[in-house]
């Protein structure tokens, strides 16, 4: 995820009632970038942002090892049930 999908990706949390504004999502995306442990990616079809997620790996205490959490996970509307 790069900074220029900022308006996309707060469209995008727009489409699931998550208003955002793109000086906003450019910063979580700037935050995101800043921490070994968390991604963002971005699904595209035909070069254009139709989806994105974000992870977070979560290292567990328990036991060796850790989880990857998806903390936000949204695909445009027409691109849904595609498979």
């Amino acid at each position: 995820m790069l900074l220029s999908d900022a308006a996309v990706v707060a469209a995008l949390l727009g489409e699931l009632e998550y208003p955002a504004h793109e000086s906003a999502t450019a910063r979580r995306i700037e935050e995101l970038g800043r921490d070994e442990r968390a991604e963002g990616l971005v699904a595209e079809v035909e070069g254009v942002v139709v989806g994105f997620a974000t992870l977070l790996w979560m290292p567990m205490f328990h036991r060796d090892g850790g989880i990857l959490r998806i903390m936000a996970f949204v695909v445009a509307t027409p691109h849904r049930r595609r498979g």
